[in-house]
């Protein structure tokens, strides 16, 4: 179970008697999750699987991989994440070859923010034999998890591979897909916004005929953010609202530009088709090449704040931040926090206000980020959390 967690019903009962695995349970050694029809079991804490592993001989480590490669090709591999599964034990044993089953895994891993495994199993896609066939996907993955694991300059450099292996006309999609997030990672975190413009401008000189909206957001946040509002404004009467309901690049951007231009209500009621519900769901089918959809849910709490709706921006935020913590994703985390801390900081609350503005300066620095670094620090400046701000004065007093 260390070496191929979770383990389905049939696997585990060819493992082990039930009372066997049911006295475990009791234990808290595994935990058998149930969804629908389907029981699976898998260690408790990952402790648990480290301490197995570390102790399993390799030669058994490798006989309980190909035992459960066979297995699983045996049952049709028909899952979605049994492609995630072998790719990842064929990749262990050094014997994964099929660039196509490679790919598909890589992208599962990305959907589920696993930038680690992404990039392995991306690289070796591109690797493998018949890898270049699908040289520009593999690149782009490449690309978003290196981007995503802090090597932004690294998630450059392989989205520009990846437009330069592009086939057109064939992938002129891809290639728009690949501009949107080469430029958002150019401009926000690399800080060359000029850069990053004029690779949307190439991207669509280079796929004409096709719908250009997202790439056309994705130029209007950027102009937003380096204070060029106008121009961003003029830009997104290209772009339609029903893609803002779809698209969590084109969402993110109509909340900020219209939140930046004072209509912060306008922005959250055309966002929302019928209230707010939808819009914390917004690219949560994996499909978003933004790095997580709780970048949208905090760009959605910073419209609500400044529409003054501080608990609902509150709960949103921190409904966010816990989705970027569960999923491990640092990228977004320094946005999360610098909300949370301006949140509290105008609630009155100096003392939670600091603490996240302390952790924004610790991923700062984590990941060499000195403007984040400037903002943590700025925000900590206004915290005063050794005593409660001085109430106003009551009309009438001396004090």
């Amino acid at each position: 179970m260390a070496v191929c967690q979770p383990l389905e019903a049939a696997a585990l009962d060819a493992l082990a008697a039930p009372e066997t695995v049911a006295e475990l349970e009791r234990l808290g050694v595994l935990r058998v999750d149930v969804r629908g029809r389907r029981r699976t079991a898998s260690l408790a804490h990952p402790l648990y699987v480290q301490a197995v592993r570390h102790r399993t001989p390799s030669l058994r480590t490798e006989r309980i991989l190909r035992t459960h490669i066979a297995r699983v090709r045996g049952l049709g591999a028909r899952r979605q994440e049994d492609a995630l599964r072998l790719a990842g034990w064929e990749l262990a044993l050094g014997t994964a070859g099929d660039p196509e089953l490679l790919l598909r895994a890589a992208r599962l891993a990305c959907a589920v923010h696993d930038y680690p495994t992404t990039e392995r199993l991306a690289a070796a896609a591109l690797a493998a034999p018949g890898g270049a066939d699908h040289a520009a996907m593999a690149l782009f993955l490449l690309g978003h998890a290196r981007s995503e694991l802090h090597r932004p300059e690294e998630g450059c450099a392989a989205h520009e591979a990846a437009a330069a292996a592009v086939v057109l006309p064939a992938q002129a999609q891809l290639l728009c897909r690949i501009a949107v997030e080469h430029a958002l990672t150019l401009g926000y975190t690399v800080r060359r916004p000029e850069e990053a413009l004029a690779v949307i401008e190439r991207a669509i000189a280079a796929t004409p005929g096709l719908d250009h909206a997202e790439l056309t957001a994705a130029a209007a946040a950027l102009l937003n953010d380096r204070g060029r509002t106008g121009r961003a404004v003029a830009l997104l009467a290209d772009v339609p609202v029903a893609l803002a309901r779809t698209s969590p690049v084109a969402g993110t951007a109509r909340l900020d530009v219209l939140g930046a231009t004072g209509r912060p209500v306008q922005a959250l009621t055309e966002l929302a088709a019928g209230g707010l519900d939808g819009i914390g769901r917004i690219g949560a089918e994996g499909t978003s090449i933004l790095s997580h959809r709780s970048y949208l849910r905090f760009s959605v709490a910073t419209v609500m704040m400044a529409a003054g709706r501080l608990a609902d921006a509150q709960a949103e935020a921190e409904g966010g931040m816990a989705d970027v913590v569960l999923a491990d994703v640092p990228g977004v985390h320094a946005r999360g926090a610098l909300l949370l801390g301006r949140l509290h900081l105008l609630g009155g609350r100096d003392r939670t206000a600091l603490r996240h503005f302390r952790e924004l300066a610790g991923v700062a620095r984590a990941s060499a980020r000195p403007e984040l670094l400037r903002d943590g620090l700025a925000g900590a400046s206004w915290c005063r959390p050794g005593w409660a701000r001085s109430p106003t004065p009551a009309a009438g007093s001396t004090s």
